[in-house]
């Protein structure tokens, strides 16, 4: 018994100075927020919103810190400029051109040129076709949603209404997205053996377009006899929306279009948009991945969305007398 208790003691002994070495056990540090800086070409929407909520559904703990950059390049490489030095996680872009702009151009691995060391995510509701190459599955650091409606498939919304077989379009010259879609537009109308009528906005000394000739341009497709107005998705048409869709229904003229502003806050008829908070929710997923998996930007493709949204205004179709078929009704969302 003695020869034991002697053994334990002398191990006991010999533990001590190592137990005495150890450190003691602190508070655990805190896992830092992670920090992103969001990119606005203006004042945040409900993409950007869903953007942010969806981070919080997916357990990301963020520090958001937002930047309204505008198309001004100068503030863009600012941004990009602050948010290297404030060790940003990951930079969110809300649009295409935004996006663009720091991924640089397709194929570029230029640091010089583009963001290649902070994992870029965007939401883009519209884009041209070079735009979506640039921003294509596979480039090294960026990923997103490309949630934009072909005119393919406005077109065939448009037919499902009515067989409208001539289609007028306002065309603002000075916004290249524009100037693409009414180019798939054009081929989309071919196929669907639509007349497209075309009338472009004249510009002033300054590249931008004149508000006041919307009534006369409008007029004018009524002369050549378009049975529908379209309007592509378009941050100036959307701005002059009300005194648009206004003239064209002076003219009996309806109107489709690709912008929910046009139907929430304008006179447009129907329309097949997409949904913002849905794009926002899906690249708000994506940099989750991104911010907690460790995923690679250029290893997740950029998405489209699963089905885009028809709204139809009621009080529109009845000042119209142009009710839609029960089809559309069972599916649409309608304003009333």
């Amino acid at each position: 018994m003695i020869a034991r208790r002697t053994m334990l003691a002398y191990l006991a002994a010999l533990a001590a100075p190592i137990a005495s070495a150890l450190p003691l056990p602190g508070p655990a540090t805190p896992a830092r927020r992670a920090r992103i800086f969001t990119l606005l070409a203006k004042a945040e929407g409900p993409a950007d919103q869903a953007f942010r909520a969806q981070l919080a559904l997916d357990g990301i703990d963020t520090e958001i810190v937002p930047r309204e950059v505008g198309s001004d390049i100068v503030k863009i490489t600012a941004a990009v400029r602050e948010a290297r030095a404030r060790g940003a996680d990951l930079i969110y872009a809300s649009g295409a051109a935004l996006a663009e702009a720091l991924a640089g151009p397709a194929g570029a691995n230029d640091p010089a040129r583009s963001v290649t060391d902070i994992p870029i995510v965007f939401t883009a509701l519209t884009l041209t076709p070079e735009q979506g190459v640039a921003l294509a599955t596979g480039r090294r650091n960026v990923t997103g949603v490309a949630a934009a409606v072909p005119p393919a498939l406005q077109l065939d919304a448009i037919r499902a209404y009515r067989p409208f077989e001539r289609v007028g379009v306002i065309v603002n010259p000075a916004n290249k997205t524009t100037l693409a879609t009414v180019e798939q537009l054009r081929t989309a109308a071919a196929l669907h053996n639509v007349a497209l009528i075309e009338r472009h906005l004249p510009l002033d000394p300054r590249g931008q377009p004149l508000a006041s000739a919307l009534p006369e341009l409008v007029a004018a497709l009524a002369r050549q006899e378009a049975q529908l107005l379209y309007v592509p998705q378009d941050d100036w048409l959307a701005t002059n929306g009300k005194p648009l869709t206004d003239a064209a229904l002076a003219q009996h003229l309806p109107s489709f279009t690709a912008d929910a502003t046009l139907l929430r806050h304008a006179r447009a008829l129907f329309g097949l948009v997409p949904s913002p908070e849905s794009a926002g929710r899906i690249a708000g997923h994506q940099a989750a991945r991104i911010l907690k998996e460790g995923a690679a930007p250029g290893t997740l493709p950029v998405q489209g969305l699963p089905r885009n949204r028809c709204i139809i205004n009621m009080s529109v179709a009845t000042a119209l007398e142009l009710y839609p078929p029960v089809a559309l009704l069972n599916t649409a969302e309608i304003l009333r």
